[in-house]
């Protein structure tokens, strides 16, 4: 293919066919050459607090549980029983270790990115550290929020001469039954 720099001439359907098939197969290859592989936990649970040794507790406890829909006698019973209590034990304490660490290690600016970091639930683009609020940049959580607010919930827009009316008879209607009884509704 890259013995062809110049433009050819395609005078069939055919040839036209058997082009993109080449272009094709060329962009194929090139980007299967050029993937990078991704090396991937085989146990990730995709939390920060989550470990091997849970992996290997989750592993054994499932296997065990396996055996006991198989087998259905006390014994395998209770072996699964026992070896779930420990994994439930053990990732509620990893659990509460890394909440506790979190709990420590937290500032103010950071604290939302830091808890769903934690959950693990975080699939979204990371929101930039610094945004334009009016026209300058802002670090400050409240200034950014108070933007946020403004621009996705601005004021109302005042309202026609039209409604006008129709609002302050509403309104006096219902500060004239504001007294606790209902308004009689007419028909």
């Amino acid at each position: 293919m890259t013995d062809r720099l110049y433009p050819i001439h395609i005078e069939s359907s055919e040839a036209v066919e058997a082009q993109i098939a080449n272009l094709t197969s060329a962009l194929s290859a090139s980007a299967f050459a050029a993937r990078v592989s991704v090396s991937r936990l085989k146990c990730s649970k995709n939390v920060v607090w989550w470990t091997k040794d849970l992996c290997a507790l989750r592993s054994r406890t499932r296997s065990l549980y396996k055996a006991w829909s198989k087998h259905r006698n006390a014994q395998s019973e209770q072996l699964y029983r026992s070896s779930k209590s420990m994994y439930q034990r053990e990732l509620r304490a990893a659990e509460c270790r890394a909440w506790d660490k979190v709990r420590k290690s937290a500032t103010d600016g950071d604290v939302f990115r830091v808890l769903s970091d934690f959950k693990g639930k975080s699939k979204s683009i990371p929101l930039p550290s610094e945004i334009l609020i009016d026209g300058a940049p802002s670090t400050d959580p409240i200034a950014i929020a108070d933007g946020y607010a403004r621009h996705f919930f601005p004021d109302e827009p005042p309202s026609d001469t039209a409604h006008l009316a129709v609002e302050n008879e509403a309104l006096a209607s219902v500060h004239a039954h504001h007294d606790g009884v209902p308004p009689v509704i007419t028909e």
